[in-house]
This record gives C-alpha cells, structure tokens and sequence, in this order.
C-alpha cells in the first residue's frame, strides 16, 4: 500500500490455530490474500507410517507378531503389493481356515476350507489343489519382503535389522508411491503435497538416528527395537513450508517465531487460552528476577 507495507509484514497469531486456520484459509482465498499457515502435521496415522510399524510387529516379534490383527491390520493398509483381489481372497481364506499363525506363512497354507467337504468323508480334491496353490502365490507374497527382518531378527544383529527396515521400504516402493500422493497435490494443496514429500525422508532420517542411538549396543531384542522405532514414528511432525516469501504469516501464539513484523493481529485469546500453563515456564528469567534484586 501507499505506506510501503508488504503481506510479510503481517501476522496473526492465536492460541488455538486448529480452530481458526481453515476460516483463515478460506477468508483470505477468497480475498486473493496469500498466507501461509504454520500448521504441524501428526503423521502417526498415515497409512504408510501404519503400515510400516504393523510391518515391523509381525517382523520383529517372531511368532509373536503373527496373529489375525496384525495381519488384517497389514492388509488394511494398501502398503503391500497385493491387489485388491489378492487381499480379498487371501482374507477369506484366512477367515476360513484361521491360519494366521507363523508357521502357515512361513512354511505354506494346507488346511482346508470347510466349504470345499462335500461330505463328512470326501473333499473337492482338484478344487483345493487350485485354492491353495493360488493362496500361496499371494502369502508368498505378502511374507517374502518381511523374511530378511525376520532372520535379522533371530540373529539380534541390530545393525542388520536397521539396514532390512530400509530394504523393505525400498521393497515395497515406498519412496516412489509417496512421491506419487505428493504429485497428486501438487496443484491443488501445497500443505498436503510438502506433507508427502517429506515422509519418506522422515522415515529414512529416524533409521539414520536409530542406528547412532543404538551403535554401542552389542545386541538388541526385537521388542526393543520395535519399542523404539514405533516411538520414533509417533512423534514424527512435519511442519508447512512457505510457497512464496510474501505472505501474511499465520501461525501459533506457542510455537510460531515471528521476525521483522509491523502489524501484529491476535485472535482467539480468552482465559482459558492464555496463559497456557503458568505452572509449566517462568514468566521471569534467573537474570531478571536478579534485577530485580537488585532495584529493590
């Protein structure tokens, strides 16, 4: 405008940014004002984070790890490189048969579906010979890229079992499937397409941490391991990143740092809001309470 003021030069802040941003949003898109939300994003949830941890449970917990939930939670997920029609399939067969346990998945599927008997004492034979070779097309796989974890696992080589972690990601493709969501937004939503992008760096970024963390161990137990990777994956956040850099700045009374801004708006700030939690900081440092020592 006529006093040389930029949209960089303006924030909003509030103390509940989720119940404001997508009014904000809205608002200024309608208004054609560029803004950028400072929003984080709990990536806890997302199918390929789910995926990888249920992965890492069947993996890392041996026979353990190998029960109806964990598997129809796997399957659930999409991570896999089954079709459609093999997750159906399989699952019916599974509900059929209840061979969810370790030993059918590692060693082959054989037990018979109850709707295959004809009688108490005969069975469709050449109907079961085709289901179970086609069962076990598809368990072979769904396991084959959860085996080198699996004996990484039994040898507590915790360095072997970072470096299967990755190559299962790369087993299934993870970079390129994620990088083909973020694609999905490129045009449309620039939160949920920076969101995509960053996950798999994220995913490869922990390992990175793990296998620092975990360097001077001589040996590791699986279920310490999964603990601390599945730790690690809860508390991943990704953080917008700016489209241009003027924008007017929106963001949280908390955690957003604001520089250089002439004109600062404060919306959503009540009693219950502000302070957050006098009990959990000091409104005065060491050094100005000595000041104030000092004066008195």
């Amino acid at each position: 405008d006529e006093r040389g003021m930029r949209y960089r030069d303006i924030a909003i802040i509030s103390a509940d940014l989720d119940e404001y941003k997508s009014i904000i949003r809205d608002t200024f898109s309608d208004y054609d004002i560029p803004c950028f939300i400072d929003e984080n994003e709990d990536i806890a949830n997302n199918p390929y984070i789910e995926g990888l941890k249920i992965s890492l449970e069947i993996a890392l917990k041996g026979s353990r790890g190998f029960n109806k939930d964990n598997i129809e939670r796997l399957m659930q997920t999409g991570v896999t490189k089954l079709t459609n029609e093999e997750v159906y399939y399989l699952r019916n067969y599974l509900a059929e048969t209840d061979s969810y346990r370790y030993n059918y998945f590692i060693k082959g599927f054989t037990r018979v579906p109850k709707y295959l008997w004809i009688n108490d004492k005969d069975m469709n034979k050449r109907a079961l010979k085709v289901l179970l070779s086609h069962v076990n097309e598809i368990r072979v796989k769904l396991i084959t890229p959860l085996l080198p974890m699996i004996n990484a696992v039994k040898d507590k080589d915790y360095k072997k079992i970072i470096e299967e972690i990755y190559n299962y990601t790369v087993a299934l493709s993870y970079q390129q499937r994620l990088d083909e969501c973020a694609e999905a937004y490129k045009d449309t939503d620039v939160f949920k397409y920076s969101l995509w992008s960053r996950i798999y760096p994220s995913i490869i970024s922990l390992l990175d941490k793990l296998y620092m963390l975990l360097k001077d161990y001589d040996s590791i137990t699986g279920d310490e391991l999964l603990d601390i990777f599945t730790e690690g994956l809860n508390e991943i956040t990704i953080g917008s990143t700016p489209s241009t850099f003027d924008q007017v700045m929106v963001g949280d009374l908390f955690r957003t740092r604001l520089d250089n801004i002439k004109v600062l708006f404060m919306i959503g700030l009540n009693d219950t809001a502000l302070p957050n939690n006098a009990s959990s900081s000091n409104l005065l440092s060491d050094r100005d309470r000595n000041a104030f020592k000092a004066t008195s």
